[in-house]
């Protein structure tokens, strides 16, 4: 008789977690903790798939013998979740794109069960975070950006000219000069003469001339600076597996490959 209760109550579990709500909470449990930091501690830095299989067969394990107490949590969860409407797909293709969603959500495959928490975007007063991508090991993550404070002195004025300015607000002041020789260039480039603006061909005289009392030696600064701050932004997007994590392309799923996703946003930030 006992044995018998044994059985039904393990068929029970099984059948919860193949079939019923388990399956999707198993799911969601295993995609939260593949994106928290405590995921390298578990599968190692890049994780081979296999170890998140047999961490997911633990999980299902788990679930089987404990189901009277976790199914309720499951059925809570599931009450509350968002399922991905229509406006979630993607034309043509059906490909999901960085660039397109937004917040924080569940990302979903629909040829494997793949699922997983993802942050795609979010941003704050001097801080944002983009969701990226291993284009190798398909690792969905996220990368946080601070914004440095500029260390402008109290007297700093952007209509004051460079030989007005403190040494520690000239580079923003030249920054700002270069922007400005672009956008003339580019005008002139690309619209007929006869609707430039009056003063454009003086206005550009007069900023390259202010542009060439800048000492060589201070541009060479300038511009070591600058090319240190796009190496440490290019070192974020090296994924731990020697790979690129990307934005800029098409998601697809870290288990089976499939570009066949759906995302499903949880909050906007």
């Amino acid at each position: 008789m006992i044995a018998i209760a044994v059985g039904i109550y393990l068929v029970a579990g099984m059948v919860l977690a193949a079939m019923g709500p388990g399956r999707k909470g198993i799911a969601d449990a295993v995609g939260k903790v593949r994106g928290s930091p405590i995921a390298p501690a578990i599968a190692g830095e890049p994780p081979p798939p296999w170890k998140w299989i047999l961490f997911r067969m633990l999980v299902t394990v788990g679930f089987i013998f404990l189901w009277p107490i976790l199914i309720w949590g499951v059925l809570k969860e599931n009450n509350h979740s968002v399922e991905a409407s229509p406006d979630e797909w993607f034309p043509g293709d059906e490909r999901l794109w960085w660039e397109w969603m937004g917040g924080v959500g569940t990302v979903s495959c629909l040829e494997c069960e793949f699922s997983q928490e993802v942050t795609s975007s979010s941003h704050g007063g001097s801080f944002s975070r983009s969701g990226v991508q291993c284009q190798d090991c398909g690792q969905l993550t996220s990368i946080l950006h601070i914004q440095e404070p500029r260390n402008l002195s109290s007297s700093y004025s952007i209509d004051k000219t460079l030989s007005e300015l403190m040494p520690e607000d000239r580079p923003v002041r030249i920054y700002h000069l270069e922007c400005r020789v672009r956008m003339y260039e580019m005008t002139m480039r690309e619209t007929p003469r006869s609707k430039w603006s009056p003063t454009l061909e003086s206005d550009l005289a007069a900023v390259r001339q202010e542009l060439s009392t800048v000492p060589v030696g201070e541009m060479q600064a300038i511009e070591r600076k600058r090319k240190e701050k796009v190496a440490a932004r290019r070192a974020l997007h090296v994924c731990a597996c020697g790979g690129s994590l990307d934005d800029k392309k098409p998601l697809f799923c870290p288990t089976c490959r499939s570009p066949k996703l759906r995302y499903a946003v949880r909050y906007m930030t």
